[in-house]
């Protein structure tokens, strides 16, 4: 069965500054770390492992002003952060077995036979992502009559980084134990088709540094009909901004720009680019 540890904790403080102030925070962190003796859509026997590692923290700071005894005002900050990389052993090496594989990646692909098992990597060495996320909010509250009215907005930043360099140790698709054992090409064995049913593999630059942000805003009436009826009405919108990448390496397609019947050459037309990309 899967091994997994997990080491949280928590800390919070409050403290009343005046008589019309009071800050509290709280901290939280974890760190989840998780052995797996297969990986997933990779090898279906013993040796390719997995090893994930989490890491969670959050914080969080408020502050609660009294303007008076039906008014006050909750304004907060907050800071969460994300971190997970999960890498597969290889106890093989493409060498090993007399394999030529790109500068930089030793380690034996993916290889699946139809069917029977599966052995290899699952195409990716590794697989990273990091979230920074920043949150500001801020709540008016109002007491009046039958009437317990809040007033609030909020904003939010993301930062995150994602790395999955994805098949580019290579996968390769054989459909019969025959074809596996021979592992010829169409012109070694004679016929019109390599032993090798398909080949997969890619390069470049797999990062991306996105960036977000999120807006909301809201208000909200309590209304007390009677002493056994309250009315809950409010109305909320949220905005989520589109993506950008400080690197400029985040393209799009347009159908609208796009040419009907591309030629035989080829086209870029509906492609769309953005401002830092270059």
């Amino acid at each position: 069965p899967p091994r997994s540890t997990l080491f949280p904790y928590t800390t919070l403080f409050r403290s009343k500054l005046s008589d019309r102030n009071q800050l509290s925070g709280r901290f939280f962190h974890s760190n989840d770390s998780t052995n797996l003796p297969f990986t997933p859509f990779s090898a279906t026997v013993p040796g390719w492992g997995t090893t994930f590692t989490a890491s969670n923290y959050m914080f969080t700071l408020s502050d609660l002003h009294t303007f008076s005894s039906n008014l006050t005002n909750l304004a907060r900050f907050g800071f969460m952060r994300f971190t997970g990389l999960q890498t597969q052993a290889n106890p093989v090496n493409a060498s090993d077995i007399g394999m030529a594989t790109p500068d930089g990646f030793p380690t034996l692909p993916g290889i699946q036979l139809t069917g029977l098992f599966t052995i290899g990597s699952f195409g990716e060495p590794f697989y990273f992502q990091n979230t920074n996320t920043y949150v500001w909010q801020d709540t008016i509250s109002l007491t009046r009559g039958r009437h317990s009215l809040r007033v609030g907005g909020e904003f939010k930043r993301h930062q995150l980084v994602l790395n999955v360099p994805f098949t580019t140790a290579g996968f390769l698709l054989i459909q019969s134990f025959p074809d596996f054992l021979l592992g010829q090409s169409a012109a070694q064995n004679g016929s019109s088709q390599s032993n090798i049913f398909q080949s997969t593999g890619s390069a470049g630059l797999f990062r991306k540094d996105e960036r977000y942000f999120d807006a909301a805003g809201f208000v909200q009436d309590d209304f007390h009909a009677t002493r056994r009826l309250t009315i809950n009405a409010g109305l909320r919108y949220e905005f989520f901004g589109p993506p950008s990448e400080i690197h400029g390496f985040l393209s799009s397609f347009d159908p609208a720009t796009a040419v009907s019947q591309a030629p035989v050459t080829g086209t870029f037309s509906g492609f769309t680019l953005p401002g830092n990309y270059k």
